[in-house]
């Protein structure tokens, strides 16, 4: 994993070389405007093997914050970490422009436009007698049947573990979870240029979703009482290092029905039955270079823990020397604005899963949907569907394909 003085030591590395600045000054860009950030070089073969190389790309500041929106195209420097020496030089973009500033600067005090649409009235939800939720020791959280304990980590971000339901029926406590945790976020680029090849970044492992978290920020980030819990790291050099606010806990309700049932149309009962949906998150927001992640662990009282993924940010855009698309097959991706390609790219994330559904003693069941025939003379009907469940004896036997077109439905007996 990168740490913050391997980023920062890299980022300086291409203003003491000669080549880099050559570079530069035939592009006319000031050293005061440059930004320079240490991406991983992935692995493409044993030249690299064993060696904490990155890939050094940079970018102009001039007029604007969002200096994504202007990358100095084609200029690579591949350096090692250990010696900060300089492994190899690319510059293969001189041809191309560096995108304009124009309208880039995301922040709201920016921002002179007005709105095209009608002005939105605050939204308030209150809680009279404050959160049902309460935390002890700093890290147990119990809230209506669950209880749990919750912490920050420098690479996970956020781990959930000893998780416990409260049966309904005997008011006993049930194991649910043993520890569950974010474990890799893969962003592969699609594009075989020299300077974007070897974009293929493992968020969580190379960069640490802990690490790369900064405070959220109240009333925006979490609702009006939310609970805020601190984030302890340690640092390369071994000193405790406190990110404050990483987490919030809170109660969501957003006008979603939990369960509602009416009677009245077909018989005499006159029934109009519902429960508001009700719910515990717990989240915190990663900003791995351009890109922020936000993860929302919400637990219902029926039972249920969705892991929610948001991704939020700016693109990690190329600049081309287009300004007009001439053929969009020839490009990696579309061209989104003036000289700027949104280059295709892909998120993959993975979860921990440790799973003791009323203890440790349990197997993984994955329940498919198969077409069946019915028999001669059994039924009108000739064919339905039937829910057949394979308990799997190995981790091959666990494995499931991702597809949208065709989802698995997995349980734990």
């Amino acid at each position: 994993m990168l740490s913050v003085d391997d980023i920062l030591a890299a980022s300086k590395v291409p203003f003491s070389n000669a080549e880099f600045n050559k570079s530069i000054a035939a592009r006319g860009v000031p050293s005061s405007d440059l930004i320079c950030l240490p991406p991983s070089a992935g692995w493409f073969g044993p030249n690299e093997e064993g060696k904490r190389v990155v890939k050094v790309l940079c970018y102009s500041k001039e007029s604007t914050p969002n200096f994504y929106m202007r990358p100095i195209e084609g200029l690579v420097m591949t350096v090692d970490l250990d010696t900060l020496e300089v492994l190899k030089f690319s510059d293969t973009g001189r041809e191309i422009p560096i995108p304009k500033s124009t309208d880039t600067d995301y922040r709201y005090t920016a921002q002179t436009k007005e709105p095209q649409m009608e002005p939105l009235n605050p939204i308030s939800i209150e809680q009279p007698k404050g959160p049902s939720f309460r935390v002890e020791d700093g890290h147990i959280v119990k809230w209506a049947n669950w209880v749990f304990h919750l912490k920050a980590d420098h690479r996970a971000g956020l781990v959930i573990s000893r998780v416990m339901v409260r049966d309904s029926e005997n008011g006993e406590l049930r194991d649910v979870m043993y520890k569950g945790f974010a474990s890799e976020f893969f962003v592969p680029y699609m594009d075989l240029d020299e300077s974007w090849y070897f974009k293929s970044y493992m968020d969580a492992g190379e960069y640490g979703l802990g690490m790369s978290a900064l405070p959220l920020v109240p009333l925006n980030d979490c609702p009006r009482h939310s609970y805020y819990m601190d984030g302890i790291f340690a640092t390369p050099d071994g000193n405790p290092f406190v990110q404050p606010n990483m987490i919030c806990l809170f109660e969501r309700y957003a006008g979603d029905i939990s369960w509602r049932h009416s009677e009245g149309l077909l018989t005499d009962f006159q029934i109009r039955e519902a429960r508001p949906k009700v719910t515990l998150v717990a989240r915190m927001a990663a900003s791995v270079g351009n890109y922020d992640y936000i993860f929302d662990w919400e637990f219902q009282t029926d039972g249920l823990i969705n892991v929610k993924v948001g991704l939020s940010g700016m693109l990690m855009v190329k600049g081309s020397p287009y300004h007009q698309a001439p053929n969009q097959d020839a490009m990696s991706g579309p061209l989104i604005s003036e000289n700027l390609i949104g280059v295709v790219h892909d998120h993959f994330v993975t979860f921990h899963l440790d799973m003791d559904i009323d203890g440790a003693n349990n197997s993984f069941v994955n329940v498919n949907l198969v077409k069946e025939r019915s028999l001669p003379g059994e039924s009108p009907r000739k064919s339905y569907l039937k829910a057949k469940r394979k308990i799997a004896k190995t981790e091959k036997d666990a494995q499931i394909k991702l597809k949208l077109y065709d989802p698995s439905r997995v349980s734990y007996d």
